[in-house]
């Protein structure tokens, strides 16, 4: 009897034993979005993807680089819009895999002994401004940069991205596809309200606008300018007269008068605004030209160095040469002298209209230039 009841209690542990177990594997199968770590760490591959390329150089072979054993960089680092970094070592033949979270936008730059080298530049797609930011999208292989050119504090890569993207699932790539992530809104009529290089749906830090500009960013002629730390800020007092607007009367037989609203505002510039990268990664060529994309065609005759206005911290100004492009929806601001070295600067729009006539809401936004190399 006594060996019965042993036997009992033994089978009955087993049982226990077992069902814990169970119960144990079932949590954590519904708990696997929440890991951290990417692939690296046992995540499965749906959470994360391999970013791969190899770094060239301008004046020295791939070849002669590799052989010696020194590349143009040894590491590279990306940031997402939340500043969380990841970064990956390259190897003796120049070549490097990145993991990284899907769903999530990056800027990415390049180190040597932990010396910045240079920013990537992407094409993101037709009509919009080269951006270091893209945003990586779920997808079955990896993302390949092929190889990456290096010139002056700029790296080019030699495959965008954004043709190995497919946000919205629709079997168009994001570089082709005019509205990429399917949420209605034309890519060219997304909006950065901070300037930073990432659109406000897919920005996890915007909190340098505020509530106005950031649900209605387009606005007024009222002055605004940069905080003390370089970060953007816009004005907006259209709040009041768009209230006025929807109790008026409104005219929707007229489609072109609606449109003659104050609501023009600025989508993306070149350099971005550096509060994503607040520090000596994100400082510019010294010969970059800046460039602007609007909502609007602009009143090409409102432009001048007053209405843009680019300055120093010593207060000197940037002389422009303006240039025009996409049925002036983009001004280039191109200079001749190069900017001071190792300094910030401070552009302002403020008084530029749309050819019919709309006031581009005003916005200040900040970038540092890198040290002179001579």
């Amino acid at each position: 009897m006594n060996g019965f009841v042993f036997i009992n209690n033994l089978i009955k542990f087993i049982l226990l034993l077992f069902l814990t177990g169970s119960l144990t594997l079932l949590s954590a199968c519904g708990t696997s979005s929440s890991l951290t770590g990417g692939i690296e760490a046992g995540n499965p591959p749906d959470t994360a993807r391999d970013v791969v390329g190899t770094v060239s150089s301008t004046t020295t072979s791939l070849k002669l680089l590799a052989a010696v054993g020194t590349c143009a960089a040894d590491k590279i680092i990306a940031t997402d819009s939340a500043g969380l970094t990841t970064q990956a070592d390259i190897d003796s033949s120049c070549m490097f895999t990145l993991s990284l979270f899907i769903n999530k936008s990056y800027s990415f730059y390049f180190s040597n002994n932990d010396e910045f080298v240079a920013s990537l530049i992407f094409n993101n797609g037709t009509n919009l401004l080269n951006s270091n930011v893209f945003h990586l999208s779920s997808g079955e292989t990896q993302v390949s940069l092929g190889t990456i050119t290096i010139t002056n504090s700029l790296a080019t890569p030699e495959i965008e991205p954004s043709t190995q993207n497919d946000q919205d699932m629709d079997g168009t790539s994001d570089f082709e596809d005019t509205d990429d992530d399917g949420d209605g809104t034309a890519d060219t009529s997304e909006i950065d309200c901070d300037l930073d290089g990432i659109t406000d749906d897919k920005d996890d830090d915007d909190s340098s606008c505020d509530s106005s500009s950031t649900s209605s960013p387009s606005g007024s002629n009222d002055s605004s300018g940069s905080s003390s730390d370089g970060s953007s800020s816009t004005s907006d007092n259209s709040s009041d007269e768009s209230n006025e607007s929807d109790d008026d009367d409104e005219d929707n037989d007229d489609e072109e008068s609606s449109t003659n609203t104050n609501t023009a505002t600025v989508l993306q510039v070149i350099p971005a605004n550096n509060n994503m990268l607040n520090d000596d990664n994100n400082n510019i060529s010294l010969d970059q030209d800046i460039e602007i994309r609007f909502s609007c065609s602009i009143d090409t005759t409102t432009v001048n160095m007053t209405t843009l206005n680019i300055r120093d911290a010593n207060n000197d100004q940037v002389v422009c040469e303006f240039e025009y492009e996409s049925n002036n929806t983009q001004l280039e601001c191109e200079h001749d002298d190069d900017f001071n070295p190792n300094i910030n600067y401070t552009a302002t729009i403020d008084g530029i209209t749309c050819a019919n006539g709309t006031v581009i809401s005003s916005v200040s936004w900040s970038f540092h230039t890198e040290e002179d190399d001579d």
